[in-house]
């Protein structure tokens, strides 16, 4: 058992699949179908109950891994997208799990979701206390989390939306609520909020090739170009 999130292992039947695979989910009744293909061409499917409740699903930059999220149930299955295989299903102690996404190398997935029982920050199943909202980072190879993203007062922690520089270090989340936050993309490490222009939350953001530097879009459409090794403001372009 993980100290963060419980595992079960489970196969399905090995068939083959493109890196240009796309995703269809049908559902019948309490089962739901998971077929992936290369253009119109099918390259396997599986009909499981641990499909039907599947609430967004991502492909790995590579091609070899597929995430699939099931939000409102509490889970998440990482399946080897090129031989049909589940290679893991992650529970979460709550039945929230709000995003996951791969990292540019495809070698670890981001998670978040609403840990604790009865958002009280303690789970019951486990004995383990619970931040709100848990993000971690997640190895493909072993499958174990690597590293917690713990932050300061007022850092956005991942939701749903996520950048990473061009050589995968880095990474910039945004809640729309708050500011954006840059942490290490490889440990999980906080690095810096970014300033909130006008107190306004920040909408998306996004890094350069070495995450340098970081452009930031806000709720009224002012979009800043900040130093990500300062946090010093360079440029803001008003709408």
């Amino acid at each position: 058992m993980l100290p963060a999130l419980l595992t079960l292992l489970g196969t399905v039947a090995a068939l083959t699949s493109g890196p240009n695979a796309t995703l269809a989910v049908n559902t019948q009744g309490t089962l739901g179908t998971l077929t992936v293909k290369d253009d119109a061409q099918v390259r396997w499917s599986v009909t499981t109950q641990g499909l039907a409740c599947i609430t967004s699903t991502s492909f790995s930059p590579d091609g070899h891994f597929l995430l699939a999220v099931a939000d409102g149930c509490g889970y998440v299955q990482l399946w080897d997208a090129r031989s049909g295989k589940r290679l893991h299903t992650y529970l979460a102690p709550q039945d929230r799990l709000l995003a996951a996404a791969f990292t540019p190398d495809s070698r670890r997935f981001l998670l978040n979701y609403i840990p604790g029982e009865n958002h009280t920050g303690f789970d019951t199943r486990s004995g383990f206390t619970w931040p709100w909202n848990e993000s971690s980072l997640w190895s493909v190879q072993t499958g174990k989390r690597v590293a917690v993203m713990t932050g300061s007062a007022g850092a956005s922690i991942y939701l749903k939306n996520v950048s990473f520089s061009g050589d995968g270090r880095r990474m910039v989340v945004t809640d729309g609520e708050g500011p954006a936050s840059v942490w290490n993309a490889v440990n999980g490490a906080f690095i810096r909020t970014l300033p909130r222009l006008g107190g306004r939350g920040a909408t998306k953001a996004s890094l350069n090739q070495d995450g340098s530097r970081g452009t930031v879009t806000f709720v009224d459409g002012v979009t800043a170009t900040f130093d990500m090794k300062t946090g010093a403001l360079k440029s803001r372009t008003s709408p």
